[in-house]
């Protein structure tokens, strides 16, 4: 039986997954986190504190690492990463925010990478990391997943609650229909994992619709979803704020299609 360890297990993107998964129900696994309350019932495990430092368990051969935690300290990272063998095949969830502004195509895996702000230079900082001690790696740039919200983070739930709390949406832009953003579905970046996991995928690949919207297409959207009108200020461009990003997700449709369109659907913890 293979042994997965999973980081960041407890949060939106890992719970989403290990609901959906029984590939990974075949397996030992070991997750790793604060808190296991978001962990779908009946799924046997073994947890791990978040202060590895001082737990043997990363003396385990894992066959598998799915590195979904932001430690928000390369320090740690390092560390972590250090505490693993390095045959081992090391999954990495990484963001669309490593590419920078976009500036005529879709960013794709192979360019150049040129991060806006700190959170985009941290992760190419780990990719870096992963890639230099992993010779089996598998690195996620995750563009903007949305549905099925637990809690009150990303672009549609923040929008979907200031809709419903009637209170303003603040766009950073100076004009209307400017910020880009690629979304994709959660059902369908858990399902585009899998599949990659499932056929040894390895190297860099985007996840995402391949599709951009305006920001104002997905109020609009919302809007119709609940019938109400939404509050819309717009309050400048920032140097460390991204207006365009769409990412090319040609590679990945080779293993699995994501839909271009939004699915939007009331019944996110606002309800």
């Amino acid at each position: 039986m293979p042994k997965i360890l999973i980081t960041g297990a407890n949060g939106y993107l890992i719970s989403n997954l290990l609901s959906l998964s029984s590939q990974l129900y075949d397996s030992e696994l070991y997750l790793l986190d604060t808190d296991f309350g978001n962990i779908p019932a009946g799924l046997e495990y073994q947890a791990l504190d978040f202060q590895f430092q001082a737990d043997s368990h990363l003396d385990i051969d894992f066959d598998l690492v799915i590195h979904a935690a932001y430690f928000q300290d390369l320090d740690l990272e390092r560390y972590f990463l250090s505490q693993l063998k390095p045959e081992t095949k090391l999954c990495l969830f990484s963001s669309s925010a490593v590419y920078g502004e976009m500036l005529e195509e879709a960013h794709h895996e192979d360019q150049n990478c040129q991060p806006l702000n700190d959170y985009g230079r941290y992760k190419l900082e780990v990719e870096n990391l992963v890639q230099n001690q992993f010779a089996k790696n598998l690195i996620l740039r995750i563009s903007n997943p949305y549905g099925k919200e637990k809690n009150i983070r990303g672009v549609k739930a923040i929008f979907e609650n200031k809709i419903l709390k009637g209170e303003s949406i603040q766009i950073n832009s100076d004009v209307a229909e400017k910020v880009v953003r690629d979304f994709i579905y959660i059902d369908d970046l858990s399902q585009a994992i899998l599949s990659l996991l499932g056929n040894k995928a390895s190297g860099i690949y985007n996840l995402s619709s391949g599709h951009g919207y305006y920001l104002e297409e997905l109020i609009s959207s919302l809007e119709e979803l609940y019938s109400k009108q939404a509050k819309v200020e717009y309050c400048g461009t920032r140097e460390t704020e991204i207006q365009k990003s769409i990412l090319d997700n040609q590679k990945l449709r080779k293993f699995y299609k994501p839909k271009a369109e939004l699915v939007l659907k009331s019944h996110s913890c606002f309800n």
